[in-house]
Order: structure tokens, then C-alpha cells, then sequence
């Protein structure tokens, strides 16, 4: 059996029940819902106006010069983040002293001993590896001097309540070194802020950091 309904002056709008239809009862909801809704079922004849949820999709920070300063500070990550990557071109620094990435939360970053991770670079004629465990950030074994400068970028991905691990590549232009660098966080809040400074307080001469995210 079918219910139609007529329009006020033509045409008409037909519900048609299954040809076994048993028992069953649909509620609607109250009012029109908003533009874009659809209606959902609650799988026991309930329905109810819901909202399409949104892909996660990704976040460009602003770009960040690092000359003449020893840190460029990213701040006010959104607390469902569940995935960044920092990127840097061109940055270099003319006195010995490591690169390395600290994450934060609105309470400041954090430093103690919790970073556990290791680096690796591979440079003209040999391969050499260093470990680093238990450290107060995630260190980029990799040097510079005048004229020289790194590329490249570490991806911090959130694995379940505020643990993260870090994985990167980068490379040198001093000696064509390339450098990969693995770890993890136990962060102890939610990620807020990511650092990246000079290890030794030194001042970079060149480049540009950025940072990208997505959420859930």
C-alpha cells in the first residue's frame, strides 16, 4: 500500500511500503534540520537530522624566517592535532652546534630526558651513526657552516593519548650529507608547541621553517 500526497495545485509525493513490510515504524524528527543535513537512523526507527562530518584534511602554518635568531617557536596547535610535519629550506648556522626539535604544551615545552630517539647521516666516503637516548629534544646530527645550509623535514605523528613519534630526513649541502633521525615522546599533556632551535644557543644566518598539521 502506497500513502500519497497531493500537491496543492499538480503532482504528488508517493511513499511505497515493501511488499513484505512486517512491522515497522519510522519516527521523524522535530523541525527542518539545517541546510546540508541528512537523516539518520538509529537502527530502531529513530531518525534524526545529522550533520556531514568533515574530512580531516591539512593545516599550512605560516612560514618563518630563522635568520638572526637561535629558535623559531610554533605555537596554538589545535588539540585534536594528530599529525605535523616541520619543514625547513635552506637553513644553516656558521658554528658547530646540532639542530633539534622540541614539543610543548601550553604549559611550555618540554625538556628532561624523555626524548628517545637516534640519528643516522651518511656524508661523502663513510657512514657514520650516532645514538642518542634519553635526551631533552630530538636532535639533527648534522653540521653546517658558512654557505652551507639543510633541507628537509620530520613528521611527529600522535600514536595513542599524548605519545608521539618523530621520523626525518634531511640533508647538509656542507660535504652532501644526508641524515635520518627516528624517535618517540611520552609528551604528558596535549601538543600545543614545537621549538626549533640551535642546541648550542647559537644564532641561525639563513632560512625558513614551517610547520604543517592535520586533525581528526
Amino acid at each position: 500500500m502506497a500513502l500519497r500526497l497531493n500537491g496543492a495545485t499538480s503532482g504528488f509525493v508517493e511513499l511505497n511500503a515493501p511488499d513484505a513490510a512486517g512491522s515497522n515504524t519510522l519516527t521523524l524528527p522535530n523541525g527542518n534540520g539545517t541546510s546540508g543535513q541528512y537523516l539518520q537512523t538509529n537502527g530502531s526507527g529513530g531518525l534524526s537530522w545529522q550533520t556531514v562530518a568533515e574530512s580531516a584534511e591539512w593545516t599550512d602554518g605560516t612560514s618563518q624566517s630563522t635568520s638572526g635568531s637561535n629558535e623559531v617557536l610554533f605555537t596554538g596547535l589545535p588539540t585534536n592535532v594528530k599529525e605535523v610535519v616541520v619543514t625547513l629550506m635552506g637553513v644553516s648556522w656558521t658554528t658547530g652546534s646540532n639542530l633539534q626539535f622540541q614539543l610543548g604544551t601550553s604549559s611550555g615545552l618540554v625538556g628532561g630526558s624523555d626524548y628517545l630517539h637516534s640519528y643516522a647521516y651518511l656524508s661523502t666516503g663513510a657512514t657514520v651513526n650516532a645514538g642518542r637516548t634519553g635526551s631533552n629534544a630530538f636532535v639533527l646530527g648534522v653540521w653546517t657552516s658558512e654557505n652551507h645550509s639543510v633541507r628537509g623535514a620530520i613528521r611527529f605523528t600522535n600514536t595513542t593519548g599524548n605519545d608521539w613519534v618523530a621520523n626525518g630526513q634531511f640533508s647538509s649541502s656542507m660535504d652532501n650529507t644526508m641524515v635520518v633521525i627516528s624517535g618517540g615522546l611520552p609528551l604528558g599533556g596535549t601538543l600545543e608547541r614545537i621549538s626549533i632551535n640551535n642546541r648550542g644557543g647559537n644564532n641561525f644566518d639563513a632560512g625558513t621553517v614551517n610547520i604543517h598539521y592535520i586533525t581528526t
